[in-house]
């Protein structure tokens, strides 16, 4: 089963009952210098979804709010989908895997919503693994992986060997204890 949301994303418009729940004025302020401005332009042949621009605080602040809450609306999604799992009897045997493809910046550096910027917000997003018994509940890894790790991670837990030209390298020997969490690879 694959399921994949489109929030968090824009156009930021999460559930009331959702967005309610976070003070806008309480939201962290964008990480921003004037000089972000001027390193936008000398990337702008690179081109990112949206021009660069001092951020209106105000404004990012209520984009943050909203996009916390449609994360939270995800949160509960996902979490209706493990107690099926568990009140089946079917979690102990299924492997699975939250990810997400890509982060938000939130205005930080001047910008909005995502591109070819390797800022944290946009590249550190969420990959946890859970299959009991045979994935470590206690790793936590700041390894550089990609998401092209995550097929040959899948075939090695399902006994297949990855074809010699596939991209990626099984996390299978990081996620189940067996290699060091600290290292995957140099770079990505």
């Amino acid at each position: 089963l694959s399921v994949n949301p489109f929030h968090p994303h824009h156009p930021f418009d999460p559930p009331w009952e959702y967005y309610q729940r976070y003070d806008p004025g309480s939201m962290p302020k964008p990480h921003f210098k004037h000089s972000d401005l001027q390193q936008q332009a000398r990337l702008a042949e690179i081109v990112f979804n949206t021009p660069a621009a001092e951020p209106d605080v105000t404004a990012s602040q209520r984009t943050t709010a909203a996009y916390y809450a449609m994360i939270e609306q995800i949160d509960h999604e996902f979490g209706r989908i493990i107690n099926v799992l568990e009140s089946s009897g079917q979690l102990e045997n299924t492997i699975v895997l939250f990810m997400s493809d890509h982060g938000e910046s939130l205005w930080d550096h001047g910008l909005l919503l995502k591109g070819c910027r390797f800022y944290e917000g946009l590249t550190r997003v969420p990959l946890i693994w859970s299959w009991p018994g045979v994935i470590s509940s206690s790793v936590r890894s700041n390894a550089l992986v990609e998401l092209t790790d995550i097929a040959p991670t899948l075939l090695e837990f399902a006994g297949v060997s990855a074809p010699p030209d596939m991209q990626g390298r099984s996390l299978a020997p990081i996620v189940t204890g067996k290699a060091p969490p600290d290292y995957h690879r140099d770079f990505v």
